[in-house]
């Protein structure tokens, strides 16, 4: 279960924050917008990413999130589903990721450098 953690209001009068969610051993802080959840909740939004690159076959066959600062994560995953840009880390499940290069196959893990982590 994902969780939110935390939440650093940047206006909390119109719900735009930055949430910190959890499944207990991966965290990851996300850009949110509009957000009106309370810390402890589950996660009722899905979990996507702003601008990636660097996306290919990882070598390391687990998950890793790494924040790098300013929002900037790099992050090694599983891939669910090529079709619909689904992947894995722990119980985090990051949508949207498109353009998965030729060859790499669902149940794969991949990496990726991407500027902002969104929670809609």
């Amino acid at each position: 279960m994902l969780i939110i953690k935390d939440i650093i209001w940047i206006s909390e009068e119109i719900g735009e924050a930055d949430v910190v969610v959890t499944d207990g051993n991966y965290e990851i802080t996300c850009f949110s917008h509009p957000f009106f959840q309370k810390k402890g909740e589950e996660v009722r939004g899905t979990i996507s990413v702003f601008e990636y690159s660097n996306l290919e076959r990882s070598e390391k066959t687990e998950y890793v999130v790494e924040h790098l600062g300013n929002g900037k994560y790099f992050l090694v995953g599983r891939l669910l589903d090529d079709i619909k840009g689904i992947v894995q880390i722990g119980e985090i499940y990051i949508h949207d990721i498109e353009e998965v290069p030729a060859g790499i196959k669902k149940g794969e893990y991949i990496q990726f450098t991407t500027l902002r982590v969104d929670l809609w």
